[in-house]
């Protein structure tokens, strides 16, 4: 059975900011979709929207759009919540000390009682890193960092680890997540062979920004090969497969459309489809038809 995922970004835009926000996580919560996200960027400089993404087009957000972070809004959201699992789309991992992200992530998971799935992710948005005085070169190397640090501290404690740029030793840092075996570690990167490296040593998951089914296909090929590689069992690979906007000749968006995407989605391997709200949804009535016609899907 196909799982629903709704990025919520921009949501607050239909009515009352952060509370339409929250009412349309509890509407997602009441309807049956299994899983929201929020995007993540800690700021923006004017000249990001002059350059065209890996997706190929322009940044679709103005430059006074409202970046919600998503670690506190997620935690907001739990409170609101019952089922629903909760992410990111993605995290922008190295701009977080890991020991403070490790704390956060397990502190959401315990308050949304072990309903998280964590989103990690390097971003590409160099202005984020240098406004951070972090560097930009060595990010995918601090993110596997990130991921080893966030493992040794949510197995148990007193936890020690030694790496690159984190090093502890018989640390206690409590509360532990509420999953069993940690929180999923969920790795927004393309597929490229050193990725998929990546991903078949740490990942639990793959939430790649959208690409055409064929794209996810060949993706998840190589991670579950690079995933028995490692002595780990492919079949627990989780995926999610992002639904691309179709355009008309007018330049609106066709949600049906775009939604008959999902059965190439779910052929390709995508065990969740991700519907991206902001670019269907102009009003806050059309979010009832949407979930409605997604869980068509189901």
């Amino acid at each position: 059975m196909t799982q629903i995922a709704l990025n919520l970004t921009g949501v607050h835009e239909l009515g009352s900011g952060f509370d339409t926000l929250m009412a349309a996580a509890r509407l997602a919560d009441e309807r049956g979709i299994d899983q929201v996200t929020i995007a993540d960027h800690l700021g923006m400089n004017a000249d990001a929207y002059a350059a065209k993404l890996t997706t190929g087009s322009n940044f679709p957000f103005a430059i006074d759009f409202a970046y919600y972070e998503p670690i506190a809004t997620l935690s907001a959201i739990a409170a609101v919540t019952q089922r629903i699992r909760l992410s990111m789309n993605v995290l922008v991992a190295p701009l977080r000390p890991a020991i403070l992200l490790a704390k956060q992530l397990a502190t959401l998971d315990v308050i949304s009682k072990g309903r998280l799935d964590a989103a990690f992710g390097v971003g590409w948005q160099e202005a984020e890193y240098t406004a951070s005085n972090i560097p930009f070169q060595g990010r995918y190397t601090d993110l596997e960092e990130q991921i080893e640090v966030c493992r040794a501290l949510w197995g148990g404690a007193p936890a020690s680890y030694s790496g690159r740029r984190v090093t502890f030793r018989d640390f206690y840092s409590l509360p532990l997540p509420v999953q069993a075996g940690g929180i999923p570690v969920w790795i927004g990167l393309p597929a490229s062979e050193r990725n998929v490296e990546r991903i078949g040593r740490l990942g639990n998951a793959w939430c790649p920004v959208p690409v055409a089914p064929d794209v996810l296909a060949s993706g998840v090929k190589a991670i579950k090969d690079s995933m028995r590689r490692h002595g780990r069992d492919p079949s627990s690979l989780q995926v999610r497969g992002c639904i691309i906007p179709v355009k008309r000749s007018d330049g609106s968006v066709d949600l049906d459309a775009s939604l008959a995407q999902i059965p190439a989605l779910e052929k390709a391997g995508a065990t969740i489809v991700h519907l991206y709200l902001y670019y269907y949804c102009k009003r806050w009535d059309d979010l009832g038809t949407i979930v409605e016609k997604l869980l068509k899907y189901k």
